[in-house]
């Protein structure tokens, strides 16, 4: 996971590096912490299908996920839940 950082001109190097190894530290805590990474997946799959379900949805009813928005929010945050498994490390044995 790569972090972008904008330097402003104003800052010394050792601010810079200060805040660098703070964000390191927090995208590492983030990334150790799978629940907490599923749940806000979760949300934002629930929100997407919400938003599905309001700008694209089916009104007549013949759509089963687009016609109901609590149908469309739970199916988003499914797919939410799926997302963010961690990747699992594959070793070749000869």
């Amino acid at each position: 996971m790569d972090i972008i950082i904008t330097i402003t001109v104003n800052m010394s190097m050792d601010t810079v590096i200060v805040k660098m190894e703070k964000l390191r530290i927090i995208a590492k805590w983030y990334q150790s912490k799978l629940w907490l990474r599923r749940a806000s997946f979760s949300i934002i799959g629930a929100g997407l299908g919400f938003a599905y379900y309001y700008f694209v949805g089916c009104y007549s009813g013949t759509c089963p996920i687009s016609s109901n928005p609590y149908v469309s929010t739970l199916y988003g945050a499914g797919i939410g839940l799926l997302v963010p498994s961690k990747k699992q490390s594959t070793q070749n044995s000869l």
